[in-house]
């Protein structure tokens, strides 16, 4: 903060980015994000498998309830238990760094 007497009033400022360069400070730049590893890579995307799975998880209750499923069979790609099953395995694969 800046604080000077300029005609008998007390006046005070945060200085601005261009003053702060003048008097000699240099600009604050944050650090670069470090780089994801391939561990928090592979911990990312098994997070989004399980968010896949856990929103599938309803269907299986649809499904015992007699609802027809064409609907959803579109929705994933033909056939929403393969699709689902694809999920588990690629989950699997990443657990046990296959």
């Amino acid at each position: 903060m800046l604080t000077w007497v300029h005609d008998g009033v007390l006046t005070s400022c945060v200085p601005s980015a261009e003053q702060l360069e003048q008097a000699g400070y240099e600009p604050y730049t944050p650090p670069a994000a470090p780089e994801p590893t391939e561990e928090d890579i592979k911990r990312q995307r098994m997070a989004e498998i399980e968010m896949e799975l856990q929103g599938m998880d309803y269907l299986t209750s649809k499904e015992a309830d007699g609802e027809d499923m064409t609907a959803y069979d579109e929705k994933y790609g033909g056939d929403w238990h393969q699709y689902r099953g694809l999920l588990r395995i690629e989950y699997n694969k990443l657990e046990n760094n296959e």
